[in-house]
């Protein structure tokens, strides 16, 4: 049996995802701002843009679902 990728448990589950990608984003740029080094702040806020980059698909895909 396979759940619709719309069912309000999928739904549910990307939100969270959205949420913890934005929080992750969060916390690794003020991280980056407090590094000590040049290099682990660019290495941080690389980090950073992924994590918002995984923010923007998710967020996506709940916009394609019409949320």
């Amino acid at each position: 049996m396979t759940t619709p990728v719309d069912s309000p448990a999928v739904v549910d589950l990307l939100g969270v995802l959205a949420y913890a990608e934005l929080t992750a984003f969060d916390r690794l740029a003020e991280d980056a701002r407090l590094a000590p080094t040049l290099g682990g702040r660019a290495a941080l806020a690389r980090m950073a843009g992924a994590e918002i980059a995984h923010h923007g698909r998710v967020t996506e895909r709940l916009t394609e679902l019409g949320l």
